[in-house]
């Protein structure tokens, strides 16, 4: 089973006087305790994490369950504008936010897989998404030549990725790495609101197929 919200959700869900500079060692602590308790929640209800420590490590990221996806910049592999729009169909859109489809070959992998899943996606009535921050060129030559039947976005500016709080800070900023997000499944409905999230800091760790049709399917009603 996927969880319906990442810890950055249940975050956001806390009560705010646990979250003001003004909170005492005993607010702090009884919110640290809800976080705990919230992480556990999750693990044992997603089969894909082993321990309360790594649902911690991706409480800080991903976008906000219950708020649009807030998109900009970004450009499709011919060099068209993206709107949030554009992400979704009448059930809504899978958006996979992936590092580098030049040079990461998880990424790669992951993006060929997807092919795969095109059909079940659409049958569900949404649309794939993978959005990266290669260049346009970049995009337009990997889908073509691995015959891709979604759309390849490019997010050169890592903004969409920033404002999704998906952007990978361990990386130095005067590297050509630098920009990437850490890889994440968001599920959006119809109107672009984020309705699921998966989020994996280990790079080398992506969602199966059958995980993403499970979040996707899970919130479509399919």
């Amino acid at each position: 089973m996927v969880r319906k919200m990442t810890l950055a959700g249940v975050l956001a869900l806390l009560p705010a006087t646990a979250c003001t500079q003004e909170a005492d060692e005993a607010a702090l602590e009884a919110k640290a305790e809800q976080v705990k308790k919230a992480a556990q929640d999750i693990v044992e209800k997603d089969e894909t994490l082993d321990t309360v420590e790594e649902a911690m490590a991706n409480a800080e990221y991903g976008p906000v369950i219950g708020e649009p996806l807030s998109v900009s910049s970004l450009l499709t592999s011919e060099g068209q504008p993206v709107e949030l729009s554009d992400l979704v169909g009448d059930g809504g859109g899978v958006v996979i936010f992936s590092r580098s489809a030049e040079w990461c070959p998880y990424c790669q992998k992951q993006m060929i897989e997807l092919n795969d899943a095109v059909s079940d996606i659409e049958a569900l009535g949404m649309k794939l998404t993978v959005i990266t921050y290669d260049e346009v060129k970049t995009l337009s030559q990997f889908k073509a030549k691995n015959g891709l039947d979604f759309e390849l976005v490019s997010d050169t500016e890592s903004t969409t990725i920033i404002a999704a709080n998906l952007l990978n800070s361990d990386i130095p900023q005067n590297t050509r790495y630098y920009g990437v997000p850490h890889p994440a499944a968001v599920i959006l409905a119809a109107d672009g609101e984020v309705r699921n999230v998966r989020v994996d800091t280990d790079y080398k760790i992506r969602p199966s197929n059958a995980d993403v049709l499970a979040m996707a399917a899970d919130v479509n009603g399919g």
